[in-house]
């Protein structure tokens, strides 16, 4: 598995910024947005896949498995604060009134735009508005653990898991220090102890709102892409 291979039909594009990107252009903007996230959330997927490469089996040592599930823990706070920012930042969730309010340059986007990109957008609205459940989660592991440390929210949670066997790697050779404890502290800051099939659910519903985010920044880009004629403005051959 190598997530980084170029494929026989890839293709380089070159060509000026401001003919795809203009500063001054809100559509544009929204447009970059769109795929900058959606690149960070690809880059998880493939992280991911490395990562599955190196799954430990069943008979590999405690601390090995432990290690890997570490890392794993970390891939996903990671994709749990990025698809919090999108949702917040561009598509313009508002978690206090749980509702979609929309941006006005994204929404004269996408109105603008043929009845795919439209239907892209309303599914996208529709699993947002569905899925409130998991947008808190996504919404509390962002705000709470992804890219923060706030002293509030790791005592609630070691109120919880304080009785619990904590767990330490620690090799004083290699001065290196893997601490578990904390990732057993930190999944239970969003939402507490949950049951194993409340956790499945919520990985299913993210998974599917990450796919419908997907498919709308890809047929925006397709659109945007052919209604500009932006082939012509790259160093693509003429008749690509």
């Amino acid at each position: 598995m190598k997530p980084f291979r170029s494929y026989s039909d890839d293709v380089l594009w070159k060509f000026k910024i401001k003919d795809w990107f203009d500063s001054e252009d809100p559509v544009a903007r929204s447009m970059l947005r769109l795929l900058a996230a959606d690149a960070d959330l690809s880059n998880i997927e493939r992280f991911k896949e490395i990562l599955e490469t190196e799954e430990p089996g069943e008979q590999t040592d405690e601390i090995t498995r432990t290690k890997w599930k570490k890392t794993q823990f970390f891939l996903l706070k990671l994709r749990l604060g990025f698809l919090h920012n999108v949702f917040e930042e561009i598509i313009g969730y508002d978690k206090n009134k749980k509702s979609i309010k929309v941006k006005k340059s994204l929404d004269k986007l996408v109105n603008s735009n043929n009845p795919k990109v439209q239907k892209a957008y309303k599914e996208l609205k529709i699993t947002i508005e569905k899925y409130k459940t998991t947008m808190k989660v996504i919404n509390d592991f962002r705000n709470q653990v992804s890219f923060h440390y706030v002293e509030g929210s790791f005592q609630t949670a070691l109120k919880l898991v304080e009785q619990d066997t904590g767990e330490m790697i620690v090799n004083p050779t290699e001065m290196d220090l893997h601490s578990i404890v904390v990732d057993q502290v930190l999944e239970v800051i969003p939402c507490g102890r949950l049951l194993k099939s409340k956790v499945m659910k919520i990985k299913e519903e993210v998974e599917l709102l990450q796919a419908k985010l997907h498919t709308f920044t890809f047929e925006l880009f397709d659109e945007y892409f052919m209604s500009r004629c932006l082939i012509k403005k790259t160093n693509a051959p003429v008749g690509f």
